[in-house]
């Protein structure tokens, strides 16, 4: 009877040790840290990047990540990049007095840029 208990008692000890290095390891699996702060796990980071790049995690404020962070349902909708001329018209002092933002086809914005590089 006492080699019973002192068995059963043995293998509780060793459960328990068993939960606890489980739950040790599961809150400490930090695979990545954004600049604010916000610890990701693995699943989590891989989840978000399906939607999001490393660069723009780190700008996305705390409370959106948290929100964002669990939901298995992400997708990206559009992944289509655009090109944008912007133009700005200064005075005579040098100060900005109007700016323009213009979408452009990515052939135009490679010959603006190219003609920008050849006058300078």
């Amino acid at each position: 009877m006492r080699k019973k208990l002192s068995v059963s008692f043995i293998v509780l000890l060793l459960i328990l040790t068993s939960i606890s290095l489980v739950s040790a390891y599961t809150v400490n699996d930090v695979y990545y840290t954004t600049e604010h702060g916000v610890e990701l796990t693995k699943a989590q980071y891989d989840n978000l990047t399906k939607v999001f790049t490393p660069e723009e995690l780190d700008c996305l404020a705390i409370p959106a990540i948290e929100e964002m962070k669990n939901d298995t349902k992400l997708k990206l909708l559009d992944s289509s990049e655009v090109c944008v001329v912007t133009k700005t018209r200064y005075d005579e002092n040098n100060k900005p007095v109007e700016t323009i933002n213009k979408e452009v086809s990515e052939a135009e914005a490679k010959r603006i840029a190219a003609e920008l590089k050849k006058n300078n």
